[in-house]
């Protein structure tokens, strides 16, 4: 447990890393939503359904929990959450991540 647990710490740090590319990405979402340029917002939204494809497992997780449950503090997690179709999202990273365990 604890050598998975130090796993998930480690790999939250590379999620972390990657936190300004992800928060372009739900820019240019919350950007096109605004808009309601409905194709535009379906490409942002495919560019973060194809980051979310790229993570491994244990990083999706991470992804995943800071997504659900918002800190304050976490500008990613705080942006995802004003998007209109973030559970659609988040249903994606979920079944991604599925997906990947199997494999």
């Amino acid at each position: 447990m604890a050598t998975t647990l130090s796993a998930d710490l480690v790999r939250a740090r590379v999620v972390h890393a990657d936190d300004a590319a992800l928060a372009a990405l739900i820019d240019d979402a919350l950007a096109f939503q605004i808009g309601l340029a409905m194709p535009a917002l379906f490409r942002a939204e495919a560019r973060i359904k194809a980051a979310f494809a790229k993570l491994d497992v244990v990083a999706a997780r991470v992804l995943y929990q800071r997504l659900v449950a918002p800190a304050a503090t976490d500008r990613v997690a705080c942006r995802f959450a004003r998007l209109v179709r973030g559970t659609e999202l988040l249903g994606f990273l979920r079944d991604a991540r599925r997906v990947n365990a199997r494999d």
